[in-house]
């Protein structure tokens, strides 16, 4: 019986000892160089029929931090699960991973993440694309639309992911404080037969010095003014050769020939990038030596290539009216290099944006050059008139309408940039019918003019490009069966019919319905049309489209006698 009891205990003990099992997750974040340990829980379960003991260890990972910067968009790490179980038994486990966040949710929204399994996990960074299996979203919708990644581990085998977060556009990752935050976090557990494990640590990715993108007016000069030095940005002894340096240097008070090389004009090139040119030589843009993307590398003034991002500059709105400028291709920011020096002045470069007063930039207005403008005027449909202009807007523009001589404007639409038209509706001129000066402003500046006319008939506002025609009645006989002639002064618009009402509502067509294409009269001799009773009828004029283009009146009266109705005007 004790023997008995005996073996039941080393049973026991041997099922104590041998249901063991660990789990260690690291996670290693490649792309700033620095390894991280990731997991930081150790937990111990035991009951009555046995005891499993789940490990969890982990070192450092909590203090990582990656932050995306203009020239630092895109980092690669990766995460290990190792089943450390310490057991006798061979059962092999299974584990479950999911991604997460907390912090800033449009931040998170805007960070693409790519989690792909590797072997090899030190090889993640050097992976250009991801594979087609990589599992995509973004922080905000990993832990929501993404399955868990599953998979068996057996004992002291690991399992490992690649995991790469990218902001595609450095302007999605703005902010007015130039700062955003969240804490990405991985959650693990690890099954081994009735036992299962949980563990999870964050660390933070933060965003730096990235400001919302601005744009500034076009057509316009403007001085860059350096905030540490108060100077401005200038093209050496104004050359106008392509490679020359962009120094700092004295601002100029002036704005004559001589002041062109201080003053700069932005070109948009693509979505909220700019050319920047030199006013003193408009075939010179601003760029990074070389088209260089290392920190310190010397900034000038080359020949225009459309080819060449590092021509293309952003400028990113800090708070007080300030602004960075930001090379596209490089992702650096501009600043005085006071160690560079051009010849005899200090040289502009391009580097690390911190925000530093030698980054910020005031723009100062010298000149501004307004774009030619012609308005051309054509019908539409609903009534309304097209405005359009040779040249695509280079800017909003605003147009406005008054009665003609008055001062009384009104805004009838607005143009986007790069359009080159506009609709107008009856709508748009709630005025009385007559004739109206539309303008075109740019700013407060005015740019062309045209005339309009409003003009009402049953109930019908239509605009014109030209003083609308009317149709008048003329009398050409006397005595019985009188001829009358609709006429148009000047002269018909397009094709008509003309049309009697002959009730308080009803119209009803003359002459058959016949249009009248190429003429600008229509007479009417003999007895009254549609035999119309003695009385004032209204005459219209319509259009195939049913457009009334004028309108007038007829007058059937007897004399007296029923024989001899005639015709008249009034």
């Amino acid at each position: 019986m004790s023997d008995h009891r005996r073996g039941r205990r080393r049973r026991w003990g041997a099922l104590h000892h041998g249901i063991t099992a660990g789990l260690a997750v690291f996670l290693l974040l490649v792309g700033s160089g620095v390894s991280y340990a990731a997991w930081t829980r150790s937990t111990t379960a035991t009951n009555t029929a046995g005891a499993a003991t789940l490990g969890v260890s982990t070192t450092g990972f909590a203090s990582n931090v990656f932050t995306f910067q203009n020239h630092q968009l895109s980092t690669t790490g990766s995460v290990t699960l190792t089943n450390t179980t310490v057991t006798q038994s061979m059962a092999v486990g299974t584990y479950s991973m999911t991604l997460g966040y907390t912090g800033d949710a449009a931040l998170a929204a805007k960070l693409a993440v790519a989690v792909w399994p590797t072997t090899a996990p030190s090889g993640c960074p050097a992976v250009t694309t991801p594979p087609g299996t990589a599992v995509t979203g973004s922080w905000s919708t990993v832990a929501t639309t993404v399955n868990p990644l599953t998979g068996s581990l057996a004992k002291n085998a690991t399992a490992s992911y690649c995991i790469r977060v990218t902001g595609a556009e450095r302007g999605e990752l703005a902010s007015s404080t130039g700062v955003l935050s969240i804490q990405p976090s991985v959650s693990a557990s690890l099954k081994v037969g009735n036992w299962i494990q949980s563990a999870g640590a964050t660390t933070t990715q933060k965003t730096a010095w990235i400001f919302p993108a601005f744009g500034p007016t076009p057509n316009t000069w403007y001085q860059i003014v350096n905030q540490a030095t108060l100077n401005c940005l200038d093209v050496y002894s104004a050359s106008l050769t392509s490679g020359t340096g962009v120094i700092d240097y004295t601002c100029k008070t002036g704005n004559a020939v001589v002041d062109y090389n201080q003053e700069w004009s932005f070109a948009r090139s693509a979505g909220d990038y700019y050319d920047i040119t030199p006013r003193h030589d408009q075939t010179l843009r601003m760029d990074a030596v070389g088209s260089s993307t290392m920190a310190l590398a010397a900034v000038d003034v080359e020949t225009d290539n459309d080819s060449r991002l590092s021509q293309e500059w952003q400028l990113q709105a800090q708070p007080g009216s300030v602004y960075q400028l930001v090379n596209r291709n490089s992702g650096l920011c501009l600043q005085v290099n006071d160690t560079d020096v051009y010849v005899d002045a200090a040289e502009y470069a391009q580097t690390v944006c911190d925000g530093s007063a030698g980054q910020r930039y005031a723009l100062v207005v010298k000149d501004v050059t307004l774009p030619s403008m012609t308005i051309a005027c054509a019908p539409a449909a609903g009534g309304g008139v097209t405005l359009g202009w040779t040249g695509a807007a280079i800017d909003t523009y605003d147009f406005q309408s008054a009665p003609n001589g008055g001062n009384s404007w009104t805004s009838i639409g607005g143009a986007a940039p790069g359009s080159t038209a506009i609709t107008v509706l009856p709508s748009s001129i709630p005025g009385a019918d007559g004739q109206y000066t539309a303008r075109a402003l740019w700013l407060t500046n005015l740019l062309a003019t045209t005339t309009l006319w409003k003009s009402t008939v049953g109930g019908s506002a239509t605009l014109s490009c030209s003083a609308p025609a009317t149709l008048q009645c003329v009398l050409t006989g006397s005595g019985s069966n009188t001829t009358v002639v609709f006429a148009f002064s000047p002269t018909a618009p397009q094709s008509f019919k003309l049309q009697v009402r002959s009730t308080a509502t009803t119209w009803v067509d003359m002459m058959n319905g016949a249009y009248y294409s190429g003429t600008n009269s229509v007479t009417i001799t003999g007895n009254p049309p549609l035999n119309l009773a003695d009385g004032a009828y209204p005459v219209r004029a319509v259009t195939s489209g049913g457009s009334t283009i004028g309108t007038s009146q007829l007058v059937v009266s007897s004399r007296g006698s029923s024989a001899n109705r005639q015709l008249t005007c009034s």
